[in-house]
């Protein structure tokens, strides 16, 4: 028998699905700082000027440490994000910046990073489900939501970094393979 779903239930799995990204520094090699872009749209009327935004760090509840800016982040108010923090005039829709960190704390463990808009006078926080995003990352490795254990075998940082020097490929690609799953 189906199960009915509550609206709490259908809210939780979409913001679930929606605004967590998992990100590790073992793919990147030597790299101390990478960017992630994230795509924000606004609501409201357009603007024949350019706006600024601010974003904030949540404390997030969660079992993992937070993320400390200046640490394992730059910090949303550091002048190098500013140029990128600005919606453009008649614009509706852009991608902002997060630049992570390579601490070596980062090595041993996973934090999280619970951020969003800031009410700044000109931009506020919108529909609730939608306002926040999270990066949990690390530079350790990490198991793949899609690893295909009954193909692979238990998941182990070992064997993951062994099949990743193997097949010299990201691990999208690693554990991407169509043609396994098609039907006759």
């Amino acid at each position: 028998q189906d199960k009915i779903l509550t609206t709490e239930e259908v809210k939780k799995d979409l913001k679930a699905d929606y605004n967590v990204t998992s990100y590790s520094f073992v793919y990147s090699g030597d790299t101390q700082r990478d960017t992630l872009w994230f795509k924000i749209g606004t609501m409201g009327f357009l603007s024949d000027e350019d706006r600024p935004l601010e974003l904030q760090q949540f404390i997030a509840d969660d079992t993992l440490e937070n993320a400390r800016p200046g640490v394992h982040y730059v910090a949303f108010d550091d002048p190098e994000l500013a140029s990128f923090y600005r919606v453009p005039a008649h614009c509706d829709t852009l991608s902002i910046p997060v630049i992570l960190l390579r601490n070596p704390s980062l090595e041993t463990k996973e934090v999280v990073l619970k951020f969003g808009f800031k009410d700044n006078g000109i931009f506020r926080p919108g529909y609730e489900m939608f306002s926040t995003r999270i990066i949990r990352f690390t530079a350790e490795y990490v198991q793949p939501s899609n690893w295909p254990e009954g193909m692979f075998g238990k998941w182990g940082p070992v064997k993951h970094q062994l099949m990743m020097e193997w097949t010299d490929e990201k691990p999208e690609m690693v554990f991407t393979l169509p043609w396994v799953f098609d039907s006759v």
